[in-house]
């Protein structure tokens, strides 16, 4: 079971919209972002399916949802980018060691097979 501390909590509680609810709101309260966010960190860590969340977190259905929601508002790119931030400033971050692989290649039996069709269409 993945749990924040609740230091870690603290830092980027403000970045995630259901926690700015004000109380006297009526209707039901929404399952908290926190909760919710171990449950998305579990998933990301054991790789399983969303259906296989343990029951000690929100309901998988739930956690998807607001998982889809939080990538299309941007929360997730916003909290690791003032991480990421807070490390560099503090210096525990080498930028000049960083670097992203976008690499595509197809395996060579799919490129064969398209180059002889794109040579018999010529």
């Amino acid at each position: 079971m993945l749990r924040l501390s609740d230091d870690q909590w603290k830092r980027i509680r403000g970045h995630f919209p259901e926690e700015n609810i004000p109380e006297g709101r009526p209707g039901r309260k929404p399952v908290p972002a926190r909760a919710v966010l171990e449950a998305v960190l579990w998933i990301l860590n054991t790789g399983a399916q969303w259906h296989m969340l343990p029951q000690c977190y929100p309901n998988y259905k739930t956690v998807h949802r607001r998982f889809q929601q939080w990538c299309q508002q941007e929360v997730l790119r916003g909290i690791l980018t003032q991480l990421a931030n807070d490390l560099r400033d503090r210096g525990d971050i080498d930028e000049s060691e960083c670097f992203i692989d976008a690499t595509f290649a197809r395996p060579r039996v799919v490129a064969t097979r398209l180059a002889r069709r794109d040579a018999a269409r010529a």
